[in-house]
């Protein structure tokens, strides 16, 4: 079974600075957690970026079009059918621009630097 995921992601915006990456297994953020309650959190479509929805400044890096940036969450509900049982799943993340961490469940399990 395939989970087509281009839809239904939802995000909270960039609103500080990008941080090291946690080690695997670590979550500090609560964003990251199972229980967060991300219902204020809007609905949005893949592909995204965050970068574009902020306020153009003289302090913007150049490189981004002198758009201010920070850093962005993304959160997607699924359940893996049961049909998946005992067979590898994997989760696979097409045009991640960089600086990311992937968590499951909570818990840290990849990043893209």
């Amino acid at each position: 079974d395939n989970c087509r995921a281009g839809k239904g992601w939802i995000s909270r915006g960039r609103t500080v600075s990008p941080t090291p990456a946690p080690k695997p297994g670590e979550c500090s953020s609560p964003f990251c957690k199972v229980d967060y309650d991300d219902k204020p959190w809007r609905t949005l479509d893949l592909p995204h970026d965050m970068v574009i929805e902020n306020n153009f400044s003289q302090n913007g890096d150049k490189s981004h079009g002198y758009l201010l940036y920070s850093k962005g969450w993304y959160r997607l509900h699924f359940q893996i059918p049961a049909s998946a049982k005992g067979r590898s799943v994997w989760i696979d993340f097409d045009g991640v621009q960089r600086n990311s961490q992937t968590y499951m469940n909570g818990q840290a399990i990849g990043s893209h630097l």
